[in-house]
């Protein structure tokens, strides 16, 4: 994707997504970075930025993320799997099923792959987990 289209966001934020999957740490948090800023900062990559800053042990970061995020909601409409990612990235895991029950009650379209994400591996055996695939049809 970035061969193809290097000043668009997606490919950088799909290598990010891919390094942090394998190898979380600087390279993924440059990368997601850098989606960030093309994208002109929206809330879908500031959710990811949180979260794969949280894996590579950048917590000042995360807190700092999420703080901007709930400045934002206040004037655009920031989606619940934004402030999920940034439960996500500082290990407040009951916080982020909770954004999760949100996200699926307001469709937010970033949820709908909740089964493939592997930085949700560690919530799969939660019964809430269970109960939101059961919501979703995807149990």
């Amino acid at each position: 994707m970035i061969a193809l289209d290097p000043g668009h966001f997606l490919g950088h934020w799909a290598l990010g997504i891919g390094l942090n999957d394998t190898q979380p740490g600087r390279e993924a948090v440059d990368a997601l970075q850098q989606a960030h800023a093309m994208s002109g900062g929206i809330p879908f990559t500031l959710g990811f930025l949180a979260l794969v800053s949280g894996r590579a042990g950048l917590r000042d970061d995360v807190l700092r993320l999420r703080e901007q995020a709930e400045r934002m909601a206040a004037a655009v409409y920031v989606p619940p799997s934004t402030f999920m990612c940034c439960a996500i990235g500082l290990g407040e895991w009951d916080g982020a099923l909770e954004w999760m029950d949100r996200a699926i009650e307001g469709r937010d379209p970033i949820i709908m792959p909740i089964k493939s994400f592997p930085f949700l591996d560690p919530v799969r055996g939660d019964a809430r987990f269970q109960a939101m695939l059961k919501k979703m049809r995807l149990e």
